[in-house]
């Protein structure tokens, strides 16, 4: 049991990165109709369980990278993502709530964002 733990504590000082599971994610939000951008989106996780971001006055939103840095047990090996982490929840009232998929086609993804197209919600209608 104090093995891994050794193993951590001697990795966090010898200054090795931890490693990430998804690299932070970029983008914009506008509103379907006008092409304006939308400020005071509320972006979740798919489950709505936490709250990771919100956009700013020009639309733009960055949610940090998500790192493992939790010990393993001997012959324990680093998990992929959590099911559903994968997609994105867009929130506004007075819109419609969008779910994006942060690995579509559209997005370009490198070691350390990945870039969604922007996303464009639609207006509620009455």
């Amino acid at each position: 049991m104090k093995k891994p733990f050794r193993l951590f504590v001697i990795l966090i000082i010898s200054g090795c990165s931890v490693p990430t599971l998804r690299p932070s994610v970029k983008g914009t939000v506008c509103d379907n109709i006008t092409g304006k951008p939308l400020e005071k989106v509320i972006i979740s996780s798919y489950d709505a369980a936490d709250t990771l971001a919100g956009t700013n006055t020009d639309g733009s939103f960055v949610i940090p990278a998500v790192k493992d840095t939790r010990a393993l047990f001997p012959g324990e090996e680093r998990g992929k993502l959590a099911p559903n982490s994968d997609k994105l929840l867009f929130k506004k009232e007075g819109y419609i709530t969008d779910t994006i998929f942060i690995f579509d086609k559209n997005s370009t993804k490198d070691d350390k964002v990945i870039s969604l197209e922007t996303i464009k919600l639609q207006p509620i209608t009455q």
